[in-house]
């Protein structure tokens, strides 16, 4: 059957009547000749009827169209009579029906017949996946429509047992030391200014942005960063030691020590003892493990304890918050993760009158409620109530707070990542609404959030008069600070929402007010 077919008007020495016989006995066994000789057949019956008609404007026509043999193209008018006749019919003995559904199932035999898709399936394969590239689904797989509530991601958990993980994090965190020593030594110096804490602090901010454009790859779990994400931030910081005095060459190659240090490898001691003690320093608590130390204030210990659903809380507030520790850098680290203060959260919640996703938040620093946000480390965060990764999750409607750290790949990361989940919504006539805050840059990622066709409101905070909150709040007494640029904020909806303006211009208001202290505010689970 996948061979050629049997010949039947070329046959020699044959009457018309021997040749039709022939060609129904050759249709009765060949599925693809019944469906071709009857579109044939079709076609020679009205190309009769328009004989008697051109013969009166002296047309001249030849007789009864034979057979289209095989490999040879036919005019298209006849190509599409056979096509719409060829739909109507299925494998012989069975009668035909015209319905879609036979048509269907013609076409799937002479699939099955021939081995080759028929123009109709090919059809329903391009269309297939048209819909599933628009709406994101990978080539190759049927898209899936949103599920019928906001799904709840289940993170994954901690792998390791906690005595094990905090053995890793140890080891962790003494790389990052010897990447914060290979920095002062090698770059710090030359980036100049005095040696006070506040320029330290300026000056250690180059090696923080630097790190975050590499993801802390391979030190953290926070994903693979893209090749152009490395070379911008290499470039970046390069440029900066230039201006500095150094020259090209010699830029690359400080830079080059200061990646092989981060890539070095993790050493930790899988035979020291873990156990973590507890004591009360004043307002904050301290946690203490294998010589390494981290804190907590009250309010924020209190907010972790009813977060927490698990085992031995001690351990786990220990390896929480050495992670984000190393996250931080260096001890009054934490520039690129300015926070949103409460006033603004709750303008989002009461313009919504529903729970709020908050998309970028750690156990320290939600505002959102147990299990409706979103953070960098699920293998530690989710014994806390985190949901895992923002970019692993499948929003399909509600409203979502998005205030990414301050990263220029991160920054565009988010924006594909919305643009998809909303043009998903949009499919689906579901209202999926972002509410973006970033700071207003030059980057890609800005730029293709302020030109998504999903765009319904954008307001503009001037740096200077809006605060936030810092990222390390859950050891720093100085709790906010004011935005030393200009905030973009950004209202995104699946399907057109009322008062979209308002809520910007309101999430634009209250970021001018200064935000109390944590301590002075009810921790909130």
């Amino acid at each position: 059957l996948g061979g050629s077919s049997p010949q039947v008007a070329g046959l020699p020495g044959k009457t018309k009547q021997t040749k039709a016989k022939a060609a129904k006995k050759a249709t009765a066994v060949d599925p693809v000749m019944s469906a071709r000789h009857a579109a044939t057949q079709r076609g020679a019956q009205s190309k009769k009827k328009q004989k008697g008609k051109t013969k009166k404007v002296g047309l001249a026509l030849t007789g009864l169209a034979p057979l289209a043999q095989p490999g040879k193209r036919i005019k298209k008018k006849k190509q599409k009579a056979a096509d719409a006749s060829f739909a109507d019919h299925t494998s012989a003995p069975r009668q035909a029906k015209k319905s879609k559904k036979n048509s269907d199932q013609a076409h799937d035999r002479v699939e099955e017949a021939t081995g080759r898709p028929g123009k109709k399936s090919r059809k329903r394969q391009a269309l297939a996946y048209a819909a599933a590239t628009a709406l994101g689904a990978p080539a190759g797989k049927k898209a899936r429509g949103p599920a019928k509530s906001p799904p709840t991601p289940t993170p994954p958990k901690v792998t390791l047992p906690l005595p094990d993980a905090i053995r890793l994090e140890l080891g962790r965190w003494s790389v990052m030391d010897q990447v914060v020593a290979t920095y002062d030594e090698h770059l710090a110096t030359v980036l100049g200014g005095g040696d006070s804490q506040r320029n330290e602090q300026k000056r250690k901010r180059h090696l923080e942005a630097w790190l975050w454009a590499r993801l802390f790859h391979p030190l953290l779990p926070l994903g693979s960063p893209s090749a152009s994400a490395i070379s911008q931030g290499d470039s970046s910081l390069a440029q900066k030691l230039q201006n500095a005095g150094l020259s090209s060459k010699e830029a690359q190659g400080r830079i080059g020590r200061l990646a092989a240090v981060l890539a070095g490898g993790v050493r930790e001691d899988k035979t020291a003892a873990v156990k973590v003690s507890v004591k009360e320093d004043g307002d904050h608590m301290v946690l203490a493990c294998s010589g390494r130390s981290v804190e907590i204030n009250r309010t924020h210990w209190e907010k972790l304890r009813q977060l927490y659903a698990g085992v031995d809380f001690h351990s786990a507030a220990f390896l929480l918050l050495a992670r984000y520790r190393i996250l931080q850098v260096h001890a009054k680290g934490g520039g690129n993760q300015g926070a949103m203060s409460r006033a603004v959260w709750r303008a989002i919640e009461l313009w919504a009158e529903q729970p709020v996703i908050e998309a970028f938040a750690s156990p320290l620093n939600t505002l959102a409620s147990k299990g409706r946000y979103h953070s960098a480390f699920a293998d530690v965060d989710c014994a806390f109530g985190s949901g895992g990764s923002f970019f692993d999750a499948a929003f399909d409607e509600g409203v979502v707070e998005v205030n990414p750290p301050f990263d220029e790949d991160l920054v565009l990361r988010v924006a594909t990542a919305c643009e998809t989940s909303l043009a998903r919504a949009s499919a689906a006539k579901r209202i999926l609404v972002f509410v973006i805050i970033i700071p207003e840059t030059d980057w890609a990622g800005h730029a293709a959030l302020l030109e998504s066709r999903f765009k319904r409101a954008y307001r503009s905070a001037p740096s200077g008069q809006h605060f936030y909150t810092v990222g390390n709040q859950h050891t720093n007494s100085q709790q906010c600070y004011p935005a030393s640029r200009n905030t973009t904020i950004i209202v995104l909806a699946s399907q057109l929402v009322t008062g979209a303006a308002r809520l910007a211009e309101r999430v634009k208001e209250v970021f001018r007010e200064r935000p109390p202290p944590i301590a002075a505010a009810a921790a909130r689970p």
